[in-house]
């Protein structure tokens, strides 16, 4: 299995190289770890005691965020802060608390022993789903410490397949400790010997309160909201925001839409504003970037990152988009506002979906006639649509605290 890791890894960089002639994203990708070893320098390194932080994306920096400001705040470490994914790594460069931020290097063996080596921390905190096996032994031959965080497991994973699920759990030993989201993910883990183990809750309740309690005014949502209702479809894909505007079209006098979609590349705002065009044309469309709204524009299409989490304020319900897909993105960033919030029918991966379904603050809709229904009774009937926001608000606060409990354990 390890030959055969090894070899899959090297056909996913190749994978990658070769979608790089035609994928932006793919691009990026490869050209940020060109001449990675000899192009970069790590003489930084050299100075300070350091910790390492590793995300796959955005997501994940968000939940990693509130352990890293405590990091700083409390301690002399220095923080190195690693990206899977252009999209975080985008983001993630220009965090002021991180003192070197770069891509995570193709997972061969020589690779992960070189970044090891060069940078020498003291521990490794990785977040949610990354499981680099190179990197994650070697950091354990070298006896550095290593914490997953906001953690969460399921059957369809491939530490619990048969055959192979041996060599994967393989990598859970190298773990230190393991933080989970929920009490299911704990239990599937202590099932297969997994002992190092405990159920937190997710830091990034801590980070979306945080964020909740800074104070931020953006005049032109303010200017397009205006008196009216406001809707936000939050990292939103095509098919919900089919399902929406074919709702939307028969409310447009009495509520605003503003859409933020998953992909804020022209390509992808051009299609979003076709779309928008082909189920009523009369509609009118503006774009965050334009220097002034339309007048009476009834639909704001952002095409911009990093102010989502801070613009769900002013919503007075939310969509969140990914469950028509994989899985659903960050609801509690909504959630913490107050609001209710919807989103498509692949979510039961997601404990904190979960959890607001189960306290009646969130919902989940699988096509056109289910948004109907939950959407007529949100728009219409105010006193609902607070009460659902006010268990929402709950679910959040009941959620905070996994932040402190691990700290005590990677700064004991």
């Amino acid at each position: 299995m390890h030959y055969l890791y090894s070899f899959a890894i090297f056909l996913y960089g190749l994978g990658i190289y070769s979608a790089s002639f035609f994928s932006d994203k793919a691009r990026k990708w490869v050209e940020g770890r060109k001449g990675y070893f000899y192009k970069n320098d790590f003489s930084c390194f050299e100075k300070g005691r350091w910790v390492w932080f590793h995300c796959a994306s955005l997501g994940e920096f968000e939940q990693g965020k509130p352990i890293m400001e405590k990091l700083k705040q409390e301690t002399d470490y220095k923080l190195f802060l690693t990206f899977f994914s252009p999209s975080g790594y985008q983001i993630g460069k220009n965090y002021r608390l991180a003192d070197d931020v770069r891509y995570l290097p193709l997972d061969s063996e020589g690779n992960a022993r070189k970044l090891i080596r060069m940078v020498k921390p003291e521990k490794a905190v990785f977040i949610k789903y990354e499981f680099w096996y190179h990197h994650l032994r070697v950091l354990h031959q070298e006896n550095i410490p290593i914490y997953l965080i906001s953690a969460t497991f399921h059957r369809r994973q491939p530490f619990f397949r048969p055959f192979i699920g041996k060599w994967f759990r393989g990598m859970l030993d190298y773990y230190t400790f393991i933080f989970t989201n929920d009490k299911d993910s704990e239990s599937l883990l202590r099932k297969y010997g997994v002992e190092k183990v405990k159920t937190i809750g997710d830091s990034r309740a801590d980070r979306v309160l945080t964020i909740k309690g800074t104070d931020y005014e953006n005049p032109k949502i303010n200017e397009f909201k205006g008196d009216k209702e406001l809707l936000i479809l939050g990292s939103s894909w095509s098919k919900g925001e089919n399902i929406i505007l074919n709702w939307y079209k028969g409310s447009k006098d009495s509520l605003r839409l503003l859409i933020a979609p998953h992909d804020v590349d022209d390509g992808n705002v051009e299609r979003l504003e076709n779309d928008i065009r082909s189920i009523d044309e009369k509609l009118i469309v503006s774009r965050y970037s334009d220097d002034r709204l339309k007048n009476d524009a009834q639909i704001l299409i952002i095409d911009t990152i990093g102010i989502l989490s801070k613009i769900y304020r002013y919503a007075d319900w939310v969509y969140v988009g990914g469950g028509f897909g994989k899985g659903i993105h960050n609801v509690l960033e909504a959630a913490v506002y107050g609001v209710p919030v919807i989103f498509g029918p692949n979510h039961e991966k997601f404990p904190e979906s979960v959890g607001l379904i189960n306290e009646n603050a969130a919902f989940a809709i699988n096509n056109q006639s289910d948004w109907n229904a939950i959407a007529n009774r949100l728009h219409q009937n105010t006193r609902f649509r607070l009460d659902v926001g006010r268990k929402a608000s709950k679910v959040v606060h009941d959620l905070a605290g996994a932040t402190d409990t691990i700290f005590e354990y990677l700064i004991p």
